[in-house]
């Protein structure tokens, strides 16, 4: 993150052994029950959260500091949701979303896609995400899944940690884990649903999936593009943090870079232009350079690119130029190359695809799960709850 934070008082030593432990312990969960892409996939429906529906009260009447862990924020199908479940996959949306952005400051006003704010993308990301642990579970009865011994795995798995990475201090881990918003329970109960997924995502997209999978059925899901991108923000060192920061040029830079690109374009479209002549001489994204991409091509999926993007590209002709598209850093021209199949065929076997399917499988099956706010919901405030995470000094991810 950009922002300076206060100093933890944990030793550096500690912190770090805790941030492996927790990156270890969450990475299932993130990668199986975090599941609308950031920037990418469209709003479920209409009528869950995410829409106006279940969105806080613009004007709070609880602050952050007055819920208690287990608290019940809200309930799915009729299981009441304690606050450091909500909390944790809420601080996980915030982090998530800042570094995907390079921003110190979240603007919840700012559109997500067709009729979503990103303050409402979180709360849909960060209950839906309560939603998978769910699915996660029941899937796990239906495979006979034993939940005792994933139980006991996570047991022994905490019980050495706290002995040896914090020397049997049980309050000073709990201490640690009040930062990214749980508790010591909800963060064992999390690692179990993160057992029980990791062994359903094993029995529907594991090894006998990846030997048997017929690469062209996925073929929609991805395209190859390559762009002329100008910056309209400078990336300096930090002298004080040491951090990456990024900073707005000045309005005439920004309206210059603006009419470059639209002369581009003209060139390309109008004139005819060689693209890869342009993009030596103009670009400024080091992706796609010579010497770092000699192809100067990337082939990806519509939800590793942020949202503009990615409508760009897959709204734009193989052989056709978009637009030009305006994100928070540049200004980009998108050239949309034939589909690069050798580079789809090895990426559909990686976890992180499967990963993706297997999303998608749990989006289906909680897709009708029903959500009803508490009081102590609808009087919150998600720009409260930013507040609260960020003044806690923990960076996740």
């Amino acid at each position: 993150m950009k922002n300076q934070r206060k100093k933890n008082k944990m030793a550096p030593k500690k912190m770090g052994i805790l941030i492996a432990l927790l990156l270890a312990a969450v990475a299932l969960i993130v990668a199986l029950f975090v599941l609308l892409p950031l920037g990418g996939r469209e709003p479920a429906g209409e009528d869950g959260p995410g829409s106006d529906a279940g969105a806080p009260a613009d004007q709070p009447t609880v602050m952050p500091s007055e819920i208690e862990p287990d608290e019940i924020i809200f309930s799915i199908d009729g299981e009441p949701i304690p606050m450091s479940i909500f909390r944790y996959h809420l601080y996980d949306s915030f982090s998530r979303l800042e570094n995907r952005y390079m921003t110190n400051e979240l603007d919840f006003g700012a559109v997500m896609g067709e009729d979503m704010s990103l303050g409402q993308y979180i709360l849909k990301n960060s209950i839906d995400a309560v939603k998978f642990n769910m699915a996660v579970d029941r899937l796990a009865g239906e495979l006979n899944i034993d939940r005792a011994s994933a139980a006991a795995g996570v047991d022994e798995y905490l019980s050495s940690t706290i002995a040896g990475a914090f020397g049997g201090d049980e309050d000073a881990f709990r201490e640690q884990l009040s930062l990214m918003g749980t508790t010591l329970e909800s963060f064992r109960k999390l690692m179990i649903y993160q057992s029980l997924g990791g062994q359903a995502y094993e029995h529907y997209f594991g090894e006998s999936w990846v030997s048997s999978v017929d690469p062209s059925a996925y073929y929609d899901q991805f395209a190859t593009a390559s762009n002329i991108l100008l910056f309209t923000v400078s990336d300096e060192l930090d002298g004080l943090t040491g951090e990456r920061v990024q900073t707005p040029l000045g309005d005439d830079e920004i309206k210059q870079k603006r009419e470059l690109a639209d002369d581009l374009l003209e060139r390309l479209k109008r004139g005819g232009e060689d693209f890869f002549k342009l993009l030596d001489e103009y670009g400024e994204d080091p992706s796609v350079m010579v010497e770092n991409n000699p192809e100067r091509k990337h082939t990806f999926q519509r939800n590793d690119r942020i949202y503009d993007y990615a409508v760009a590209v897959f709204s734009t002709e193989v052989g056709g130029y978009s637009d030009v598209v305006e994100t928070p850093h540049g200004y980009y021209i998108i050239y949309r190359l034939p589909l690069d199949t050798e580079t789809v065929a090895e990426a559909i076997k990686t976890q992180a695809f499967r990963s993706d399917l297997f999303s998608a499988m749990l989006d289906e099956l909680s897709r009708d799960y029903i959500f009803e706010a508490t009081a102590l919901f609808e009087n919150s405030s998600l720009e409260n709850w930013y507040r609260e995470y960020k003044g806690k000094n923990f960076q996740m991810f």
